[in-house]
Formats: C-alpha cells, structure tokens, sequence
C-alpha cells in the first residue's frame, strides 16, 4: 500500500479546506435540527 506524504504547508493547507468544510456542514445540519424542532414544538402547541 502506497502512502504520500505532503509537505508541511500543503497539509496545513488541506486542514484549513477540511476544517472550513465541517464547519460550514456543521452549521447547516444545526439548521436543519434548529428549524425541525421549532416546527415541532409548533405543532405540539396547536394541538393542545
């Protein structure tokens, strides 16, 4: 199995891309789950 290796900057680089990726993921999916749960509590409350 084969294995390359990068420099230092060009992997420093690509955990700059990766971590800016997962953030912005991140931050939609809280988003999502953010908005769910207001609809859900909304419809808890119309039907009481």
């Amino acid at each position: 199995m084969a294995t390359h290796h990068f420099d230092d900057e060009t992997e420093k680089q690509f955990m700059r891309e990766d971590s800016e990726a997962w953030k912005a993921i991140c931050t939609i999916l809280m988003g999502i789950i953010t908005i769910g749960l207001l609809l859900a509590g909304l419809a808890l409350w119309l039907a009481l």
